[in-house]
């Protein structure tokens, strides 16, 4: 595995295949990757983490990581449209982060 030739990016790394296969329905492997992500100072690491852990009913972990994202990034939900274009997510994967979202307990704005 290409981490441990570099283990110095692994964070961003496990982060990456954390969204990527919860966007795959993979549930299991997403929550694996996530939990050994620890990138506690990167915002999107716990946008992400509360999706994944609500999306594995783990609504106290989705609690937590849900405040601390909203702390780091109070606006990112209200201008949820452009957040997700700067991070070039596709129109067709947005309802399935949307969905994680709510799941998680964000406040989406209609659009």
């Amino acid at each position: 595995m290409e981490l441990a030739r570099n283990p110095g990016g692994s964070g961003f790394y496990r982060g990456t295949l954390a969204l990527a296969a919860y966007m795959q329905g993979d549930s299991a492997t997403a929550l694996r990757e996530i939990q050994q992500a620890n990138l506690k100072n990167f915002p999107l690491y716990h946008v992400v983490a509360a999706i994944i852990y609500a999306d594995a009913g783990m609504e106290t972990e989705a609690t937590r990581e849900r405040t601390l994202f909203l702390q780091m990034r109070p606006d990112f939900v209200a201008n949820l449209d452009a957040e997700l274009t700067k991070r070039n997510i596709q129109p067709a994967d947005r309802p399935r982060l949307v969905a994680g979202l709510k799941k998680a307990g964000f406040a989406i704005p209609q659009s």
